[in-house]
């Protein structure tokens, strides 16, 4: 899986590169799943995208990807763009629901992207969430449980 993630932030790379935004990418090396490894790739996708699209240019978009202490597997997004309003926070993973109409409209989407971001992690008992970050922008985290005590070795 490690694997795969480093190959999501590489497709990733020219947008960011558009923007001249920093993708960093702190993914553990052996990072071990049970399920779709296409779906969790999109996941990222979906994350990673809209992360450079609400940061403005020069900013840092910043991907980890672990399991801390075998517990659960954690992947989480942060940048340092625009952030995340308060009321917005609950809506956000609703399908069709865009933050922002009118930059969401010349950004381009459709308003599923966290939908299917939810439902992905949902559907492998896992969490999403989403949080203004400390000096700026947002961060969302996805934590899954890790179903065997061998996929963490």
């Amino acid at each position: 899986m490690s694997a795969s993630l480093r190959q999501v932030l590489r497709n990733m790379q020219p947008l960011a590169e558009q923007k001249d935004i920093a993708l960093v990418g702190n993914i553990a090396e052996s990072i071990l799943w049970v399920g779709d490894e296409q779906k969790i790739s999109q996941l990222i996708t979906i994350l990673v995208d809209n992360a450079v699209k609400y940061t403005q240019n020069y900013g840092t978009v910043t991907v980890t990807a672990e399991v801390p202490r075998g517990k659960k597997l954690r992947f989480s997004v942060a940048d340092n763009g625009i952030g995340l309003a308060k009321e917005d926070k609950e809506k956000i993973f609703g399908r069709f629901y865009r933050v922002d109409k009118a930059r969401s409209r010349a950004a381009g989407g459709t308003g599923l992207g966290l939908s299917i971001v939810h439902d992905t992690a949902l559907r492998y008992g896992g969490t999403v969430s989403a949080a203004h970050r400390q000096g700026g922008g947002t961060v969302f985290t996805v934590i899954f449980p890790v179903w065997r005590e061998e996929e963490t070795q």
